[in-house]
């Protein structure tokens, strides 16, 4: 290896300056970047301070050509103010994805960013569970969506749950519950929401060997609506994670009407229980 190309790459490993730099310079990448949000801006810009500021972090992929890492609510809200110049720490030839490796360091280890920004970013890093998880999900016939939210959003937006039940229960436990949903309520929305996958993620871990499809055709009599309805109330009547009522939800309407072939409650009686599988999110 040649001593260029070792200070290169040493240069690309750590900053390898710290000055001003003209606004009018800064570029963002897309593919890895959070949206910035009007309403943050507008707060940091009534707040600002330059210390609280501190530095952009930015990467000088060739000469003169620089992409902010980390820092794109600060610059709108400098630009904002009228500032023509930010302090930044300048990496040097980062690729795309290095950028993406230090998107997540940055906000994994100060600020809390939204999950759907740092799974987006983790899938450019080449994250291995984030590239899992998103080949399970479109292999269930489903897909991420990664840019919208409620009723625009095209597939499932939940990124922390789907990485929560594959973290803790491998692809059976995301895959099986993909499949309740799709054939409990294929086209409802509510069936993918958070709280919804946690739901149906510890009903499947504590009844590992259920057939899962005739319990999925019971609960289409039942909307997923209804069920995340009753399990916030009665969390907030009995306390408890809504995620293990909405598992009982479930357990309840399998059960209703059927003399043979019940499910046993194994919440009650102690042979498992919901909270064993309620560990911390993904993100």
């Amino acid at each position: 290896m040649t001593t260029a190309m070792t200070q290169l790459i040493g240069e690309a490993l750590e900053p390898y300056d710290i000055r001003f730099i003209r606004l009018e310079l800064l570029q963002t990448e897309a593919s890895y970047q959070r949206l910035v949000r009007p309403a943050r801006v507008q707060t940091i810009a009534a707040h600002f301070d330059s210390i609280a500021a501190g530095v952009l972090v930015v990467n000088e992929r060739y000469p003169g050509e620089y992409y902010v890492v980390d820092g794109n609510h600060r610059l709108a809200a400098m630009r904002k103010l009228g500032h023509t110049t930010a302090l930044c720490s300048i990496y040097r030839a980062l690729t795309v994805r290095q950028e993406a490796e230090k998107f997540c360091i940055c906000n994994t280890q100060r600020a809390t960013p939204k999950a759907q920004d740092v799974f987006r970013a983790q899938l450019l890093a080449g994250s291995p569970s984030a590239l899992q998880i998103e080949a399970i999900v479109t292999e269930y016939g489903w897909s991420i969506d990664l840019t919208s939210h409620g009723a625009k959003a095209t597939g499932i937006t939940a990124v922390a749950a789907l990485s929560y039940l594959y973290l803790n229960g491998g692809r059976a436990r995301l895959g099986g519950v993909l499949t309740f949903i799709k054939h409990a309520w294929p086209k409802d929305k509510d069936a993918i929401r958070g709280q919804m996958l946690r739901g149906l993620g510890a009903f499947l871990g504590t009844y590992k060997t259920v057939d899962i499809i005739p319990v999925a055709i019971k609960l289409r009599l039942t909307s997923p609506a209804a069920i995340l309805q009753d399990a916030a109330l009665l969390a907030g009547h009995y306390r408890g994670r809504v995620s293990t009522h909405i598992a009982l939800r479930i357990l309840e309407e399998f059960n209703k009407g059927k003399r043979t072939n019940r499910l046993p409650n194994l919440f009650q009686t102690g042979a498992a229980t919901v909270e064993e599988f309620e560990t911390t999110d993904a993100f």
